[in-house]
């Protein structure tokens, strides 16, 4: 019997912009990886890098079982294309530029579904839909007794499975947490110091500051990092910490990033949260992903 096909949640389109080459193929495009399990620093073809399930988007009984892995294929390409443009504007952009404000409706909705894709996003979505599923279930049981015949009853019930609801929802609906993303103020960093950006397995990364109302995503408090190459890097950030003024000069702003501590405070974020790995273009050495404060105590 045939292994099942590895699904990878973080797609070699992204990855390659933190690759040793980004303009290499994806046979040969090669990247640091560090693994949090083995403790190991390593290079590694961006294929073989462990941020994959094996058959995590799989769904035995369809005509074509990795028909919702295509069509992640699709937007993979997609959001390759739109980080590839976003960081050629970024790179050339001059003082006191900014982007179009609609590259922040695409983006949310690329980074949304890349961010639904995480295993542990994918297990929580696949348990509330299966919640909600028997719910339903219930009711419509309850709603046509007597009506049409028991076993045909269970049969449409049984048309789709929840894994599938879950994969055709996430493809389909967004939801709020795009919305939520939109909503921030977003600060386009362009990284000028010698320390690269980092990404992971988990590479929407959020930072929580504290005496908020728990709101998820949509929380004031719930601030977002997002690496799109070793020298860019999206901040999001709720508008309440800004003065009016300052929002509108902030959002979609192009910012240079002189900070060493800001990139330090990015990359500590990924090393904390990544579900197993870290990548990036250069050797990855702990001062790359240490906590600010640790270096400047001499920890």
């Amino acid at each position: 019997m045939p292994s099942l096909p590895k699904h990878h949640f973080v797609p070699w389109s992204y990855l390659r912009f933190f690759a040793i080459d980004p303009q290499a193929p994806r046979k040969t495009s090669t990247i640091h990886m560090w693994d949090k399990i083995s403790n190991i620093e390593c290079i590694q073809k961006t294929e073989s890098v462990q941020c994959y399930i094996r058959g995590q988007n799989t769904i035995d009984g369809l005509l074509d079982p990795e028909f919702y892995e295509k069509r992640y294929a699709e937007v993979d390409s997609a959001l390759g294309e739109v980080i590839r443009l976003l960081l050629q504007t970024l790179r050339q952009a001059p003082p006191n530029s900014a982007f179009n404000p609609k590259n922040k409706d695409m983006l949310a909705q690329h980074i949304m579904l890349l961010f639904k894709r995480q295993p542990t996003v994918l297990r929580d979505a696949l348990t509330k839909t299966e919640n909600a599923i028997d719910t339903v279930k219930e009711m419509m049981r309850a709603e046509y007794k007597g009506i049409l015949p028991t076993p045909k009853i269970e049969r449409l019930l049984a048309s789709k499975s929840t894994k599938e609801y879950t994969l055709e929802l996430s493809m389909e609906l967004v939801g709020n947490g795009a919305e939520a993303l939109r909503n921030k103020v977003w600060i386009y960093c362009r990284n000028e110091t010698d320390i690269p950006f980092v990404t992971s397995d988990y590479p929407l990364c959020p930072q929580f500051i504290p005496s908020y109302n728990e709101k998820g995503m949509a929380d004031p408090g719930c601030v977002f990092f997002f690496p799109v190459a070793p020298d860019a890097l999206i901040y999001m950030i709720d508008p309440v910490h800004f003065l009016p003024n300052q929002k509108e000069y902030f959002d979609n702003a192009i910012e240079p990033i002189h900070n060493r501590s800001f990139v330090l405070m990015a990359n500590h974020l990924q090393h904390s949260t990544c579900t197993r790995q870290i990548y990036s273009n250069q050797t990855l050495t702990p001062k790359i992903y240490a906590h600010p404060d640790k270096i400047e105590n001499g920890m």
